[in-house]
């Protein structure tokens, strides 16, 4: 396995399922999504798991299996589940789930309502309800038609065709996304800008409001100064008479130091109220410009916002061309796999008939062109054949093992005979089902009479 340390780092150690060396890593899984009623995303189809079981165990894995597996590709290092992958469900429970609604009972007993369970809903059939209102991509029948119609290795050539196509659309569409995104960001970055001018606009609005009702208080105060101040001229004035020549003089020997006084205070709240309004007004002006700054940065942000959209727009066209394209290579890739699998199948239905009489007397035999080679070379030179042999098996990204350096087989060799070794027994499956394919390219590549191959597991 590819980068332990990053695993490690981003993988809790309660996350980390390990599976007892001698155990079969496929049962877990099965057995876990089954129970949990979990989507399991795999491109194992689980053929041999099918094939190991039989009666109620196979019938409740079959029920499980047709929403519970989903396949996938990596295009250009990017993930993507099979867009096919049913996410409509019937009203008909799965067998975990109608385990769960039975849960406390008797194992036979769920068992047996199971089975009645099927027979009254296959009596009555089921309606279909979506699950998500996510628009299905579609390949057209026209599209279908052409892809079937295409020969083995032309299937192959159009599935390096789409996988081309895939990438040039993804890249287009996520150019035009890098762009959208560069003025969505444009946008958002004046939109943050408007809201510390509004959060400035509102604390100006605070502090106006404060002086202007400062001011009301400083008026109130300067109107009860006036008041008083009045009063005491009439106080001090009192039955006089003062010609108006004389008015300015005389008053100011009239009036009594309180009048003086009160004279002092009222100038000085008046002069306080003139500095409030100062204040209030200068928290005024400066709100008013802002408000025009932000006015105009709206504005602004809402031609990023639409010139965003518009790009979208462009990209989006891309994106429903990708994921028609991503579709049409799944469907291929199921045509593919499907002929594989029908001429593996009647390679294996109609095996070569040996007669090991005549087996024994055609030379030259595999064990006499290895047997000055140590156990290291043999083990090299037959991986790197069987690589190039299974090269369908290879990795597509390169980020997993191929499945020869993954099975860590070991080779026996005697006479014209071969036992491939392996403690993984999928892949020994795998081995059986490609047998006259590894033997053909042997046979041709040290010039054989003759080979057969066994294979063996071996305990972990």
């Amino acid at each position: 396995m590819k980068n332990i340390p990053k695993f490690k780092k981003e993988v809790p150690r309660k996350d980390r399922v390990i599976i007892p060396v001698d155990g079969d890593d496929d049962a877990y899984f099965i057995k876990w999504s089954m129970d949990n009623d979990a989507i399991l995303i795999s491109n194992d189809l689980l053929r041999d798991h099918n094939e190991r079981i039989q009666g109620k165990e196979l019938e409740e894995f079959q029920s499980w299996h047709v929403n519970g597996r989903c396949g996938y590709i990596f295009v250009d290092q990017e993930f993507i589940p099979d867009p096919k992958f049913n996410t409509e469900t019937s009203n008909e429970l799965t067998w975990p789930q109608f385990k769960s609604k039975n849960k406390g009972k008797d194992r036979k007993e769920v068992s047996k309502l199971w089975s009645e369970y099927k027979l009254k809903d296959s009596t009555k059939g089921s309606s279909i309800k979506p699950r998500s209102t996510k628009k299905n991509v579609v390949v057209s029948t026209e599209d279908l038609k052409l892809m079937s119609n295409l020969s083995f290795a032309d299937k192959n050539l159009e599935l390096d065709r789409l996988e081309s196509k895939i990438i040039q659309l993804r890249k287009l569409r996520n150019e035009y996304n890098e762009e959208s995104g560069l003025f969505f960001r444009k946008r958002d970055k004046v939109n943050e800008e408007v809201k510390e001018k509004i959060i400035l606009v509102k604390k100006l609005k605070e502090k106006r409001d404060k002086e202007n009702l400062n001011v009301k208080q400083k008026k109130k105060i300067r109107k009860k100064l006036s008041d008083d101040l009045k009063k005491s001229r009439k106080k001090d004035i009192g039955d006089k008479e003062i010609g108006k020549k004389d008015r300015g003089k005389k008053l100011k020997k009239i009036y009594s130091t309180e009048t003086k006084s009160l004279e002092k205070k009222q100038e000085k709240a008046h002069i306080e109220v003139e500095e409030a309004v100062g204040k209030a007004q200068k928290f005024h002006d400066q709100m008013i410009e802002i408000s025009e700054l932000v006015d105009g940065m709206r504005l602004e942000g809402n031609t990023f916002h639409k010139k965003a959209h518009e790009i979208r727009d462009e990209s989006n066209i891309y994106h429903e061309k990708y994921l028609i394209n991503v579709e049409k290579k799944f469907r291929l890739l199921d045509m593919v796999r499907e002929e594989d699998n029908i001429g593996n199948e009647n390679i294996l239905i109609k095996p070569e008939k040996i007669d090991d009489k005549k087996i024994l007397m055609e030379k030259p035999f595999i064990s006499d062109i290895f047997h000055k080679h140590s156990k290291e070379e043999i083990s090299e030179e037959l991986n790197n054949l069987l690589k190039l042999t299974l090269e369908k098996y290879k990795s597509k990204t390169g980020r997993r093992e191929h499945i020869v350096d993954r099975g860590e087989f070991r080779y026996k060799l005697k006479e014209h005979v071969l036992q491939i070794e392996s403690k993984r027994g999928y892949i020994l499956v795998l081995i059986n089902e490609n047998k006259n394919f590894i033997k053909d390219a042997i046979i041709s590549e040290y010039k054989l009479g003759t080979l057969k191959i066994k294979t063996k597991q071996i305990k972990k």
